[in-house]
């Protein structure tokens, strides 16, 4: 290459003589767009040599910085990864721990830890209400289907049983017993009254199906039994309609008498009652009205419980 170039005399903008090119016609009347000066910006120009500059380098004016390109150089200098910085907005974001920051709208929601506690508090207080009432629903429900269809609950509202089951004792039956087996003499039971079935007593069972029942002398016999029937539980001497009935007791029915024969109201009367209600026109078809009918007994007396504990079912004791 270098029979190629041409030795050029010194000068002063060439003073080692050095070899150079000829410009072309398309830089020559405009230098900066020759492809080195590209890139330089405006104020830039080559200076002639000087002792602060003796090749003559170019020189660049330099421009004073701006608010602007401080901050700019401050975030660069803080972040010199070149990663994303964030502007916070003092008006949207809290003031927490950098990378933890709400919005204030959140806040505000209901999403802070007091808030968090408060509906906790609220959900624990509802799920509590709704356990409490789901308790008390099912316990109405059970005692709904007890006393509807396994116990009796009763109040005694009157003397005709006493001293067995004294005035405003309250009491419990069994729904179930004659479920499967039939009543049985001194059972007490609890069944519609017959002239009134709205009503609802409490009596003694003295005659069974079929069977004749003698009242006589205040004694009690049985079809032809030639002794009494033994009644301990009677409260005192029987002197009030103690003589002169027969009762020829029905298939499916039921004699009932109470206790306190002196004072109760049973089937001695209630042949009279219906007569007297205009259910019947004569004593001869009133006298169905004396006996009580399987299907209308409730139940059977168990126990008291208040105002004394006594159980009802009768044993070999009641007739002592």
């Amino acid at each position: 290459m270098e029979e190629n170039l041409n030795q050029m005399p010194e000068s002063p903008k060439n003073p080692a003589g050095t070899a150079t090119m000829p410009l072309s016609p398309k830089y020559s009347e405009r230098p900066e767009a020759m492809p080195g000066n590209r890139g330089i910006s405006a104020g830039a120009e080559s200076g002639p040599a000087s002792p602060e500059n003796p090749a003559g380098t170019e020189t660049k004016q330099e421009i004073p910085e701006s608010s602007a390109g401080r901050e700019i150089k401050r975030k660069v200098q803080e972040n010199p990864a070149g990663t994303d910085i964030k502007q916070r907005n003092p008006e949207t974001y809290a003031g927490t721990e950098k990378g933890q920051e709400k919005p204030l709208t959140e806040l505000n929601s209901g999403d802070t830890e007091e808030d968090r506690k408060r509906a906790a508090k609220r959900s624990a207080f509802i799920e509590e209400a709704l356990s409490w009432v789901k308790s008390f629903v099912l316990m109405f429900l059970v005692a709904l289907f007890l006393t509807q269809f396994i116990i009796i609950n009763a109040v005694i509202p009157s003397g005709s049983m006493e001293d067995t089951i004294m005035t405003h004792d309250r009491l419990i039956g069994a729904r179930f017993s004659y479920w499967f087996d039939d009543p049985e003499r001194g059972d007490i039971v609890i069944f519609h009254y017959p002239v009134d079935e709205k009503k609802i007593y409490i009596k003694r069972i003295i005659g069974l199906p079929g069977e004749t029942v003698r009242i006589e002398n205040g004694r009690i016999y049985i079809d032809d039994a030639a002794e009494p029937l033994s009644e301990g539980y009677l409260k005192e001497e029987w002197d009030v309609l103690n003589d002169g009935f027969v009762f020829h007791v029905p298939e499916g029915s039921y004699l009932m008498l109470g206790d306190n024969r002196n004072w109760s109201e049973d089937a001695r009367y209630w042949a009279d009652n219906a007569l007297d209600e205009g259910l019947a026109y004569s004593m001869s078809e009133a006298e169905r009205f004396s006996y009580v009918r399987k299907e209308k007994i409730l139940g059977k007396a168990i126990f008291t419980y208040f105002r004394k504990f006594r159980i009802l079912v009768h044993g070999d004791w009641y007739t002592q």
